[in-house]
């Protein structure tokens, strides 16, 4: 029989590679700086290696069930290099790997049918661990050291961009703990002082579409790791973090909108914006409550019956909203959409990269970038009778140049990195300002008379934020500033040209 590499059935059946191979080599540096430790046996590093590589291998053919799908692909695959009995604990391992077996009739038949069951278990724990290292789907996480000393294994690792990836890779080391005599404890690593100054998710060495995917589904995972807090209530600023990580989502969308055409991107940009529509006025109430509740803890409003009231209803809406917001996001609607973002993420972004040629990410970004910045240096500073519309539509866009300076930050420099301190400054104090418009009109809406104290403060809270925006926006437009960002950005650009 013909056999198959394990880099042409990645090829047949679209896998996101840039994490597979991530996972891989952090799965297999596990195996060996603890198989000492652990008397493991060095045949099993072949195991390991074809079943890390190819754990997400059935996720384009059945995401909810891809662990199965993996593991039949793995099966009836004549793997190079695999025996037939190797490739049933690739299998085995494969159908292990999430925390949960999808399938427990063929995972138990699967593995108390290998002439060592344990094997498959274990190489399925070291995967486990491996996997949370990566959760953000960034290759982020580099392991630092491992140390065994007495009956615990310390993991240090080091994971700019994306911090989670610890606290991920310690949950899921609970198989771990359960089949090894050696504990293991996964750390983050004190910070590189030799390495460059700017890191984040996006590398030179990418490309465009590699980029693109790292930066989308880093802002996936933002919103699926905030939606259990979100849903309990237990911090408003899981809300915070899920809508943040939308309008950024979208902000990418719209930066890698032309690489991004043959994908399902523009009708998900369309999903998500309705999504964040349903989203703010849960949000609203939540910064209204906590402003009404301060402003009367400060006493800054006489303690009349009617401002009692008005707080009571304020917050009774807030409870509603909740119950709203709890609703939606156990929706189906809800997980349909949360399907199609981890869809273009993991198997459109990945298979699309395949096909294309490779442009390098640093060019490009510099010319977004520039558009972006000129457009906003374009606009007049706004006077004192401006509309509310107006510095809205001001705050969005230098909100979304903040976001697209992040992005790139890490490969264009600290020119860039400046410019997005800049605009945040900017933008939060636009965000202050559009709050306190939005507080006035509603006092002048559905607030009781009595609350003219209210007023006033609203109204010299908004004289603050715009006094706060006047200087940041005057920073901004500073010449050796703009010069510098400029310098920066065109020269990138027509290197990108010239190439």
């Amino acid at each position: 029989m013909k056999t198959v590499s394990i880099e042409a059935l990645l090829a047949k059946y679209p896998n996101e590679d840039a994490h597979t191979e991530h996972v891989a080599r952090l799965a297999l540096e596990l195996f060996d700086g603890t198989r000492t430790a652990l008397n493991g046996r060095a045949a099993d590093r072949a195991i390991l290696a074809a079943a890390a590589r190819l754990h997400d291998v059935g996720y384009a053919r059945a995401p909810a069930a891809h662990a199965l799908a993996g593991a039949r692909i793995a099966l009836a695959e004549p793997i190079a290099g695999l025996r037939p009995v190797q490739r049933r604990y690739v299998a085995a391992v494969i159908l292990l790997h999430p925390a949960r077996s999808g399938e427990r009739a063929l995972t138990h038949r699967l593995v108390t049918g290998l002439p060592e069951p344990e094997r498959a278990i274990r190489l399925a724990a070291v995967l486990q661990v491996a996997e949370g290292l990566d959760h953000g789907h960034v290759q982020n996480a580099q392991i630092r050291s491992i140390r065994v000393k007495g009956a615990v294994c310390r993991v240090f690792v080091r994971s700019e961009g994306y911090r989670h990836n610890v606290a991920w890779a310690n949950r899921r080391a609970a198989l771990w703990r359960r089949v090894f005599p050696l504990g293991i404890d996964i750390v983050g690593a004190p910070p590189d002082l030799t390495a460059p100054r700017f890191q984040g998710i996006v590398h030179r060495r990418d490309s465009v579409l590699g980029a693109a995917r790292r930066v989308l589904h880093l802002k996936y995972r933002v919103v699926s790791d905030n939606r259990g807090g979100a849903v309990a209530g237990d911090s408003p600023e899981h809300l915070h973090d899920i809508r943040v990580a939308v309008r950024r989502f979208r902000a990418a969308l719209r930066v890698f909108r032309k690489p991004l055409k043959p994908t399902s991107a523009p009708d998900l940009n369309r999903a998500l914006a309705r999504l964040a529509d349903r989203l703010g006025p849960v949000r609203d109430s939540d910064v209204w409550v906590a402003f009404l509740e301060s402003v009367s803890a400060r006493r800054r409003v006489p303690d009349t019956p009617a401002w009692r009231a008005y707080g009571t209803r304020q917050r009774a809406l807030g409870r509603r909203n909740q119950t709203r917001l709890r609703r939606l996001l156990r929706s189906a609607e809800y997980q349909a959409l949360m399907r199609q973002v981890e869809q273009l993420v993991r198997v459109e972004l990945p298979a699309l990269a395949r096909v294309c040629p490779a442009k390098a990410v640093r060019p490009f970004a510099a010319r977004k970038l520039n558009r972006l910045f000129q457009r906003i240096l374009a606009r007049p500073t706004p006077g004192p009778g401006a509309s509310a519309e107006t510095m809205h539509a001001l705050r969005k866009l230098c909100r979304r140049g903040r976001y697209v300076a992040e992005f790139f930050t890490p490969v264009l420099g600290s020119a860039v990195g400046q410019l997005a301190r800049r605009l945040k400054e900017i933008a939060d104090a636009l965000g202050d300002l559009h709050d306190w418009d939005v507080a006035l009109a509603r006092i002048r809406r559905a607030g009781p008379a009595s609350l003219g104290g209210l007023r006033r403060i609203l109204a010299r809270n908004r004289q603050d934020a715009r006094r706060e925006f006047l200087k940041a926006w005057k920073r901004l437009h500073r010449n050796p500033f703009v010069r510098s960002v400029d310098c920066v950005l065109v020269r990138a650009g027509k290197k990108g040209r010239d190439r």
